[in-house]
């Protein structure tokens, strides 16, 4: 196993910080016919890759030295279930209020409280239902009051995954199985020709050889030492944005490819180059608003679109409204979110403790 004295990776945050304002301006921008960014879906591919490196980065050696499977759990339910279950309360408040100002309702009473409980235990929903999201209506979405939250699921599936492997054979996986779990995952994308799976109905399953081949990538990328000792910075930084431009890709197959390539490269190359200075807490702050902002933005822009008059506004000026909101309602949440997991965290070590018994 490749030791990396760092605990901080500035460089991934910042990215992760930008990708989630990719998919935030993807997600406003594409009922306008603009689509800014048509290719941000790769973003979610970037989070998997990242989720790997980190998780095997902060929990693998922790897991082979004893921590069990009950602790792990907790401490990754403790940092995604807040905000997640803040973001799938906004999306039935978002829901209700379009169906009362439309008078007569997209979906029904019974469908609307179907996809509530199966938000609230982090199960999809699989339907052909047409959901309200500005001027369109999504149709099949398997988290359809916070479309995003599809991603969680298969988070928290492959965290599971990944415990188990760990627990059962006591070692991190060998780039073998690395590499079996990406041809697999290129073979499901081409016979059932499917790109971007998992977020609908129709292409749910395959969301399971997406975020294995990915997060395993990244678990790979920590344990075989893929981190470049001293990377060329030119090379680097033409890699990031070549990875950042990923996101405003249209093409479906070029951003695949890119998802594929560009994507893991980047991370191998960015986990290896510290920064200081102002660099440094720009990425800071841009890591830390990434998963509110992701998890809260496609409910927040219901709720705005629907309270105010907003869709007579230049498609523009409606975008930066509802991103500048968004933004900001990312960042005071970051900190709560913080506050609250130190909370949950001390609370239950109070209650488990031998002394509490």
């Amino acid at each position: 196993m490749n030791a990396i004295k760092s605990t901080r990776f500035d460089l991934l945050d910042g990215l992760r910080g930008v990708a989630a304002i990719a998919v935030m301006l993807h997600h406003y921008t594409q009922h306008t016919g603009w689509d800014w960014f048509g290719g941000a879906w790769v973003a979610v591919d970037l989070f998997f890759v990242l989720s790997g490196f980190v998780i095997a980065h902060s929990y693998s050696k922790k897991i082979l030295n004893g921590m069990s499977f009950r602790e792990f759990a907790f401490v990754r339910l403790v940092r995604l279930a807040p905000l997640y279950l803040l973001g799938l309360a906004l999306g039935v408040c978002a829901v209700l209020l379009s169906m009362a100002k439309t008078g007569t309702p997209q979906i029904s009473g019974t469908q609307l409280a179907t996809a509530t409980v199966l938000g609230a235990a982090w199960l999809p929903y699989f339907n052909n239902i047409g959901w309200p999201f500005g001027t369109d209506a999504i149709v099949g979405a398997t988290f359809p009051l916070n479309d995003p939250s599809w991603s969680l699921f298969f988070e928290l599936f492959v965290n599971v995954v990944f415990a188990a492997y760990l627990y059962k054979f006591r070692k991190l996986p060998s780039a073998k199985y690395s590499i079996l779990a990406f041809i697999a995952f290129i073979a499901c994308t081409i016979i059932f020709r499917q790109i971007n799976p998992g977020w609908r109905a129709e292409s749910f399953l395959l969301g399971f050889p997406r975020v294995i081949a990915e997060f395993f990538a990244g678990v790979f990328i920590f344990s075989a030492g893929l981190q470049f000792k001293k990377p060329h910075l030119l090379f680097t930084a033409t890699i990031t944005i070549a990875a950042l431009a990923c996101f405003a890709v249209g093409n479906p197959k070029v951003a695949f490819v890119n998802s594929l390539t560009l994507v893991p490269l980047s991370v191998a190359l960015l986990c290896s180059v510290s920064i200081e200075g102002v660099g440094k807490g720009i990425c800071k702050v841009l890591g830390e608003l990434s998963y509110p902002l992701y998890v809260i933005h496609f409910p927040i822009y219901r709720l705005v679109f629907e309270s105010f008059e907003i869709r007579t506004l230049n498609p523009v000026v409606q975008t930066l409204v509802v991103a500048g909101v968004s933004i900001v309602l990312a960042l005071l949440l970051a900190r709560a979110d913080q506050e609250l997991r130190r909370k949950l965290t001390s609370f239950i070590k109070t209650k488990t403790s031998p002394a509490a018994v």
